[in-house]
């Protein structure tokens, strides 16, 4: 494994079932860490994974992801990144949030059309807009008639009662008393209640630096084609603080 003009080699992995090997980079400039895993056939993928940590029962983690996808700096308009998944052969992207991390996902038919969603997606990811309306229409709002509303409130609302929801996060208070696994990282409607956009933007400035982020690919993408990638944008990824 050899590095690139941006890209530093940092080591790799054996992957015996797969009989590959993953490399692992680190982006000179931004401290981004980008993991790149050859596998043939038509399909690749990209990961964009975020450490995250819950305090409380808020739901912070699962707010921002949906936020994620309402805009950004660079592309501001809500769905513009599923629109361009699409026409780049990709059943349009995913994400999920758990307790300790959230990850954003993209399959594409071709190397080309991961290559070309690929900025988008982290544009999103690192630097979206994060408005009140948004906030307001996303997670919650009180409407004209006194009701409680927002997608993630609603969705909260339809499962935090059913046998499954209550069981787990049961357990988890059980085996980790202490720790923020012991939180509901989807939130409590009565906590999701309580949140503000500033609480969500804070959060985004703490965990999701570039420099916290590690970008897993997986296809025929290469270390040179990230790098031109990265070159070609290169407010993308700015130098960040450090996590605080």
């Amino acid at each position: 494994m050899t590095g690139t003009g941006r890209l530093k080699a940092s080591g790799t992995i054996k992957l015996g079932l797969l009989k590959s090997e993953l490399s692992i980079y680190v982006d000179v400039k931004s401290s981004m860490r980008i993991a790149i895993c050859p596998l043939p056939g038509p399909l690749c993928q990209a990961d964009i994974i975020v450490p995250t940590e819950c305090s409380d029962n808020t739901g912070l983690p699962h707010c921002l992801e949906h936020l994620i996808f309402m805009g950004s700096n660079n592309y501001p308009v809500r769905g513009y990144l599923d629109k361009l998944a699409n026409l780049c052969i990709a059943q349009g992207t995913n994400a999920w949030t758990d307790r300790d991390h959230t990850a954003y996902s993209a399959v594409t038919a071709g190397k080309e059309g991961l290559l070309r969603l690929l900025p988008v997606f982290l544009d999103h990811v690192l630097r979206p807009t994060l408005t009140e309306p948004q906030f307001q229409t996303e997670i919650y709002h009180v409407d004209g008639d006194g009701k409680q509303g927002g997608v993630v409130f609603c969705e909260m609302q339809g499962r935090e009662s059913t046998e499954d929801d209550l069981s787990d996060n049961a357990v988890h208070g059980l085996l980790y008393p202490t720790s923020g696994y012991r939180f509901e990282c989807g939130g409590l409607t009565p906590d999701i209640a309580t949140l503000s956009n500033e609480q969500v933007r804070a959060y985004h400035a703490r965990f999701y630096q570039a420099s916290n982020c590690i970008l897993l690919l997986h296809g025929a993408v290469t270390a040179q084609d990230v790098e031109d990638v990265l070159r070609a944008h290169e407010d993308l990824v700015p130098p960040l603080d450090p996590l605080v």
